[in-house]
């Protein structure tokens, strides 16, 4: 029985089909909408009513790349116990610098390893303010670059941090960091 019943339904829709004709889908839509509004009859009225009913075009705007690592630092990264004013004074660099780290030519291993120490050194000794300088990389794209806040962030250095913050282009801009570090006594 299940045979001939499905036989007879696809004869049956076979047959339906024939009169019908696929509608555009655009014509469905704007049928509906425009069939439902009177349009007025006058030549005035009609270009009133034209413009009143113009959908404005879409508005595009490309927003230039940017490298995430200059998202990261163009501001400070805001810890516990930094206030606004303190770190728009580290954004500026209105804070002394107590020390200087320069990475340029080191591999990200020794890098890394020569970042970790420098950093906990600073610590130890109460400095408050560092500037480490990455370089840019070729292209702006350098792995320092990138790696360094990264790092600043992550544990071990993490608990002696207390705001990162893009250098000012006197010291160095894109291819430089201050670092404001916790008083000892806050770690």
């Amino acid at each position: 029985m299940c045979a001939k019943s499905t036989k007879d339904d696809k004869d049956l829709w076979a047959e339906v089909t024939k009169s019908v004709t696929p509608a555009k889908r655009d014509d469905v839509l704007f049928k509906a909408t425009n069939a439902s509004k009177k349009i007025p009859q006058t030549a005035k009225a009609k270009k009133a009513h034209a413009q009143a009913h113009v959908k404005p075009a879409l508005k595009t705007h490309v927003k230039p790349e940017t490298n995430p690592a200059d998202l990261r630092s163009a501001r400070p990264v805001m810890r516990a116990g930094i206030d606004n004013a303190s770190a728009r004074r580290l954004t500026k660099g209105a804070f002394e610098i107590d020390d200087t780290l320069d990475l340029h030519g080191k591999t990200e291993a020794v890098a890394h390893k020569t970042l970790l120490q420098f950093v906990q050194n600073a610590s130890r000794r109460g400095l408050r303010t560092l500037l480490i300088i990455t370089g840019k990389g070729a292209r702006g794209e350098g792995i320092l670059r990138r790696k360094v806040p990264e790092w600043l962030k992550d544990y071990p250095l993490k608990p002696h941090i207390l705001a990162i913050s893009q250098a000012s282009p006197k010291d160095g801009g894109g291819g430089a960091l201050y670092v404001r570090l916790r008083r000892a006594r806050d770690i």
